[in-house]
């Protein structure tokens, strides 16, 4: 029972971190979907004929314009946008930021634009590529703006998920040890054992002045086959089998 109890407070101590561990990602993803949810009502339609870009103050009607803007800036902010996110531009009515990232395994450097204010993954194309053609930039940065809506479905679930973890660690934690009338019975029986065994041995220390050493030494036998005895009581009390549960 003893091991059964140090096992259930372990399993205690995990629910607790779960919970708070769960509480705190269904609140982060309830951010991050209203966030998203912000950007949708601030977006604006850009499919075929309608799409609109502004990059560094120069408005684009086409999707060549834009790429061809795109890779100007490029080529004029990349040792800047090495150092810091720097603000590119407005698609769909919503904010772009841009930073170039250099991988030092392969000494790539690669040009980063993402939706400002927005959890939503960042369009990337290797920098060299960029100045060649960065339509590619483009297209990944209409599907994030497309795919906004199905963006904050996706964080509302995973934020009702996290919930349900937290409520089902919070019940759990209300549970109590199953066998608690059981481990307070033998706490109870072992103190008692125990005070038994005790006095035993006070009574036999004031009665073997005034025994002589025949007695004294039957009575010692006495008191072992006594405290055996106790002991293999102790040790029952101990580690009690647990009662069954009941079906």
């Amino acid at each position: 029972l003893s091991r059964l109890h140090r096992a259930w407070q372990r399993n205690q101590q995990t629910l607790r971190h779960t919970l708070a561990g769960a509480t705190d990602q269904a609140d982060n993803y309830a951010q991050r979907a209203n966030a998203v949810a912000d950007a949708i009502a601030r977006s604006r339609e850009i499919r075929g004929d309608a799409f609109r870009m502004t990059v560094d103050g120069h408005a684009a009607s086409t999707r060549a314009d834009a790429g061809e803007l795109i890779a100007r800036w490029a080529s004029t902010n990349q040792h800047v946008a090495a150092v810091r996110t720097l603000p590119l531009g407005e698609l769909a009515g919503l904010g772009l930021d841009a930073r170039i990232r250099y991988d030092p395994t392969n000494g790539q450097r690669t040009l980063t634009i993402a939706l400002r204010d927005v959890p939503a993954t960042p369009a990337e194309l290797p920098l060299n590529a960029v100045t060649q053609d960065a339509s590619p930039l483009i297209r990944q940065l209409e599907h994030r703006v497309r795919d906004l809506p199905a963006l904050a479905q996706r964080l509302t679930t995973r934020s009702q998920d996290a919930l349900s973890e937290a409520d089902a660690a919070r019940h759990a934690l209300t549970q109590p040890f199953k066998y608690a009338t059981e481990l307070g019975q033998a706490a109870a029986t072992r103190a008692e054992i125990t005070e038994q065994i005790k006095a035993r041995h006070e009574q036999a220390h004031d009665h073997d002045h005034d025994t002589t050493p025949d007695a004294g030494q039957e009575a010692g036998h006495q008191r072992q086959a006594l405290d055996a005895a106790d002991a293999q009581r102790l040790a029952s009390a101990a580690f009690p089998s647990p009662a069954p549960i009941p079906a």
